[in-house]
């Protein structure tokens, strides 16, 4: 199974040019931190029509290598570790990633090129690599956090990214600063949302156990903390929380471990913006209020309307970018 990526204009040439790249496998991959040298002991893979090259990041279920085709295209292709490459559950949520991706076609959702199935290393998915930072590192840059206009443009777009999965019935479950790429186009910063693996159809997930929290238990929402399923609004919870840390460089629910933190998005109010940065215009404070109602009835019912309301409380060049989806 290979799913190519959805075509705007222009881009068919290209892919016709990159088709013709043939399909070949090596033995092995370049040794990731942490992984034995005996399951990846060689220099190079191909892996679909990618020559991989070296590991740029790693997670608890999977690797993502720099990699490139004939042709020059830069790519990071994501693949599962090597002592999950047989779990069924974990092969099904790569898969999933790519039809989600597969289907959209956003301005801040990053873009699928390729997913398939590999012989030696099972189900990849394969997207396009830019050189750009992540959110947690321009945060990092800016630890009393970011000017409120910055802020909202940022999550706005990231809310436009949202938007355009729920359209599909998709629920991201791991909107988080390590997901969010900013570029720098001309005088602007573009937010792409990345990282779908947490990823599920909203109105459950027979994939996930009971209980279980996937994605960054930080910024999960109270329900699903509570084991139940996700939905649009829980991303919208999430949405939230990335707004308050852009506005404060803090986290709005505090504890002395991960359960007394757990406990205080369950139970608690978040600390007031307030009492941790000063010049959050009302209007603004108002938005992430809205996001952050313990109850799912009671927040944004969805991305795009927590978009707007964040565009009418900083208006700006920023009117949210086209999103469209196959």
């Amino acid at each position: 199974m290979r799913v190519a990526a959805p075509g705007g204009e222009g881009e068919g040439k290209e892919r016709e040019q990159r088709g013709a790249c043939g399909r070949s496998h090596a033995d092995s991959l370049p040794s990731p931190t942490g992984v034995r040298r005996s399951v990846y002991s060689g220099e190079v893979q191909i892996v679909g029509r990618f020559r991989l090259g070296a590991l740029i990041g790693e997670g608890g279920t999977a690797l993502v290598y720099g990699a490139e085709d004939a042709a020059g295209l830069k790519v990071a292709v994501k693949i599962l570790r090597p002592e999950l490459r047989h779990d069924a559950a974990m092969g099904e949520r790569m898969r999933r990633e790519a039809e989600a991706l597969g289907r959209i076609a956003c301005p801040h959702v990053l873009a699928l090129v390729e997913a398939g199935e590999d012989s030696v290393v099972g189900p990849y998915v394969a997207t396009v690599r830019i050189a750009a930072p992540r959110l947690s590192e321009v945060l990092a840059s800016e630890p009393d956090g970011l000017d409120p206009d910055r802020a909202c443009r940022i999550v706005a777009q990231v809310l436009d990214g949202l938007a355009a999965l729920h359209d599909h019935g998709v629920v991201h479950r791991d909107v988080k600063p390590d997901n969010v790429f900013i570029e720098t186009r001309g005088d602007a910063e573009h937010a792409l949302l990345f990282d779908l693996g947490a990823g599920a159809f909203a109105g459950g997930d027979p994939l996930t156990a009971a209980h279980r929290v996937m994605g960054s238990p930080f910024y999960a929402s109270p329900e699903r903390i509570a084991g139940a399923p996700a939905d649009a609004r829980s991303d919208v919870w999430a949405a939230g929380v990335l707004l308050y840390v852009c506005l404060t460089g803090t986290e709005p629910f505090a504890g002395a471990g991960l359960k007394e933190r757990l406990a205080a998005i369950c139970d608690a109010p978040p600390t007031p913006l307030a009492a941790v940065s000063r010049g959050v215009p009302a209007e603004v404070a108002a938005v992430v209020a809205v996001a952050l109602e313990k109850a799912p009835a009671a927040r944004f019912s969805d991305a795009r309307t927590m978009a707007a309301a964040l565009r009418r409380a900083v208006p700006g060049p920023d009117r949210g970018g086209a999103c469209q989806n196959a």
